[in-house]
């Protein structure tokens, strides 16, 4: 992903299937040797759009979120952690779930077109947006970790 070049950041994104139904997708912001940029404290948001089915939330500490889905199978997990080279360096991070254009969870203004899920032109059907904002220090990763109902 070349999208943060021009911010002297690079992004990578990495996805390891492991045994018993679980990913791990890690995304990595790092900055770029030799490009000018800002490597002070950096925003990054990641976001999810999830099924529109029942949830539920655990909270860990700020950098540690769980939300369930539960689907005809069986309950899926979805955590997200934020590490940085300094837990202490994170800076407002902000768990927000939007379903159908409104708030369900988090603060912060969001986008009406938020918690919406189109497979046809014209159709539009709830679903569940999960995004976690954080800010902090260049090098930092978000990591995704699925567990799927075993079938």
């Amino acid at each position: 992903h070349t999208g943060y070049e021009s911010l002297g950041i690079e992004h990578r994104r990495s996805v390891t299937a492991h045994q018993g139904d679980r990913w791990v997708v890690e995304d990595q912001a790092l900055p770029i040797p030799g490009k000018k940029s800002n490597h002070g404290f950096q925003t990054a948001r990641l976001h999810w759009l999830l099924p529109d089915w029942e949830w539920t939330l655990e909270q860990g500490d700020q950098s540690n979120h769980e939300i369930r889905v539960r689907s005809p199978y069986g309950w899926v997990r979805l955590g997200m952690q934020a590490v940085l080279p300094v837990a202490e360096s994170l800076e407002n991070p902000n768990l927000q779930i939007v379903r159908s254009g409104k708030l369900l969870h988090g603060s912060g203004a969001i986008s009406p077109i938020s918690g919406w899920v189109s497979a046809t032109y014209g159709n539009k059907n709830p679903a569940l947006s999960v995004s976690y904002s954080i800010q902090g220090p260049l090098p930092f990763k978000l990591v995704s970790t699925w567990e799927f109902p075993e079938l």
